[in-house]
């Protein structure tokens, strides 16, 4: 049988139990993935829109989906993942204690793999 570690003391010392403050996460949470939705396809639409053009232009494109791709793991990898894995203390839920933070690197993940594919595509022009 698995050892319980809900509500111990020396784990629950840096948890934040405001009522207030899961509701300013979501706000935030709200803000920064619209804000990813909103600058990544901004970000395809030009680099899609400059694909025969100079690459400069393609780039331009290219910064704002790296943006988008930036908000997107601030949200999964820092805001559920961390936050709320270690202030909240999701981990500690007594039904499928992972969830949260697995299913922050499924969303996380793809997006620091997009980010690192921007980062070392070069034009050899």
């Amino acid at each position: 049988m698995r050892k319980q570690l809900i509500g111990v003391p020396g784990l629950m010392w840096r948890a934040i139990t405001e009522p207030w403050a899961g509701m300013v996460g979501l706000a935030l949470i709200t803000l920064l993935e619209s804000l990813a939705g909103i600058t990544a396809a901004f970000g395809i639409v030009l680099m899609v829109k400059h694909l025969s053009h100079p690459y400069a232009a393609f780039a331009k494109g290219k910064a704002w989906a790296m943006l988008g791709a930036l908000c997107a793991i601030a949200v999964w990898g820092l805001g559920f993942m961390v936050v709320a894995g270690d202030w909240f203390m999701a981990w500690q839920a007594r039904d499928n204690p992972l969830a949260v933070q697995l299913g922050a690197l499924l969303y996380m993940l793809p997006n620091a793999l997009t980010l690192m594919l921007l980062m070392v595509q070069r034009d050899a022009r």
